[in-house]
């Protein structure tokens, strides 16, 4: 058996494989891996189509080489008969020549493949079934480039780029090439482990269909059925994700991606989709990813697993340790009106705005009912690697957080992306006390906002209700 047909059965293998539900097991290189299931049926995250053109302009503006539309020379297509059969049979390479003669620019499109060569190359019939996956968006892609690139030498570049990535991704070899995790870790954190399987099993079909098609229209409806697998949203995310990748590399996917729409929605996604810190793993804390079977390994430095996984890992070799760890903070002293809190108390200042002033003054309010209610309370306590968090309580950090909006998912946003899980930042705390004394907010809402959006690494929440009460609220 030759390569190309070993590659096209293993593939295939991919293709028609086992649908069992998808783990990740982490490998730290420490003890055991650990095996992280991820929740089923999880939502993608959407880009918008505004927020897709716009990402993509600002990419292709950055991008530090140039693809201006300039004509060029037809290239010199070898005709030839396809394994002996009459040359009046129409062939993929013919169609394909008469498709580009009804295109807007027929010149550029005879580029599409590049250097001449033969559609009898696996290779570039595979590329050009693929190239028609992207049909569904194409028209959004073209706005957003048309004026820098020349759109036909940018379908090129980034079919060539998809194309090169998932042979990489499929071969029995782990993938090691730091901008192959990158792409990696963008696709399972915006798509899911179950839409990134799903591609892959749908590269399997495009490449043995594209390897058996005996007519150009075969190799436009194989990648119309990838295109399908992908969806919109899916090619959206890939195109991004591939031009960041392309004008700078596995670097420039680290820097541009927290500005591309939807990435800390993503970054949360990746924790409990992958069991993994985005920010670390941009940060070259993943070594090698691999893929078989419905299981993707990563091997990846300690500080890269995400907290979910570790508390996965928790739950089955210490299950004492973990519900100590994570059993609600109780007061250790009876009430008392005359309680204090200890530590240093956060002071205003006079160039304070009034926003700064009302969070100081609810902040300090907060830990005396703390201490009132029997908390032993810490005010600013010194904590290594933290951002200055507002309490220590019961031997616990704690951030304070007094809202004023009537808004459930904007006070779970703020918590999640400046408290909890901010991109790029140390983690403020992954405990909080909310105040909601100034807030309007329905608490069933509220609820129903934390309980359907759980929020990764948040280990608890105490309320402080209108009437000055403390609530245990989360879990």
């Amino acid at each position: 058996m030759t390569w190309r047909w070993g590659a096209v059965f293993l593939l295939g293998f991919f293709w028609t494989g086992c649908t069992a539900s998808r783990v990740v097991r982490l490998d730290t290189g420490h003890g055991e891996p650990i095996v992280y299931s991820p929740p089923k049926n999880a939502k993608p995250i959407e880009i918008r189509e505004e927020e897709f053109q716009k990402a993509l302009t600002q990419l292709v503006l950055d991008m530090h080489f140039s693809l201006q539309s300039q004509k060029e020379e037809r290239p010199r297509y070898r005709l030839v008969s396809w394994e002996g059969e009459d040359r009046q049979r129409p062939t993929p390479e013919g169609n394909y020549q008469q498709w580009c003669a009804r295109q807007g620019s027929p010149e550029e499109c005879f580029t599409l493949l590049g250097g001449g060569m033969s559609l009898l190359d696996a290779k570039a019939r595979r590329e050009l079934a693929l190239s028609f996956a992207w049909d569904s968006v194409w028209e959004g892609v073209q706005d957003s480039v048309k004026e820098t690139l020349n759109p036909l030498a940018f379908k090129a570049m980034v079919t060539s780029a998809m194309g090169a990535y998932m042979l990489l991704l499929v071969m029995p070899e782990p993938v090691t090439k730091l901008v192959a995790l990158a792409l990696t870790t963008y696709f399972v954190a915006y798509l899911g482990l179950e839409v990134f399987f799903g591609i892959v099993d749908g590269w399997g079909r495009l490449t043995a269909d594209a390897e058996k098609a005996i007519s150009f229209e075969e190799l436009q409806e194989a990648g119309h059925r990838f295109g399908k697998v992908m969806g919109k949203n899916g090619a959206r995310v890939i195109l991004l994700a591939l031009t960041a990748a392309l004008s700078g590399g596995a670097a420039n996917m680290a820097s541009k991606g927290p500005h591309l729409p939807g990435f800390a929605r993503a970054a949360l996604a990746a924790e409990t989709q992958a069991g993994i810190q985005m920010s670390a793993a941009l940060a070259g804390g993943i070594r090698s990813i691999s893929v078989a079977e419905g299981i993707m390994t990563v091997g990846l430095a300690p500080h890269a697993v995400a907290m979910t996984a570790k508390d996965s890992a928790g739950r089955s070799t210490d299950h004492k340790e973990h519900v100590q760890e994570n059993s609600p903070t109780r007061p250790s002293l009876p009430p008392n009106p005359h309680a204090k809190p200890g530590g240093k108390r956060t002071e205003l200042s006079p160039s304070d705005d009034a926003p700064t002033k009302r969070s100081i003054l609810r902040e300090n309010e907060a830990a005396d009912l703390l201490a009132r209610n029997g908390y032993q309370v810490r005010q600013n306590p010194p904590v290594p690697g933290r951002r200055n968090p507002d309490f220590e309580i019961e031997g616990r950090i704690f951030d304070n957080y007094a809202p004023s909006t009537d808004s459930p998912r904007n006070i779970w946003s703020e918590l999640n992306l400046n408290k909890v899980n901010p991109v790029g930042r140390p983690r403020q705390a992954d405990r909080i006390v909310l105040d909601l004394r100034d807030s309007p907010v329905d608490m069933k809402a509220l609820t129903r906002q934390f309980r359907d959006w759980p929020m990764p690494n948040l280990r608890e929440v105490l309320v402080i209700s209108k009437d000055g009460k403390i609530v245990p609220f989360w879990p």
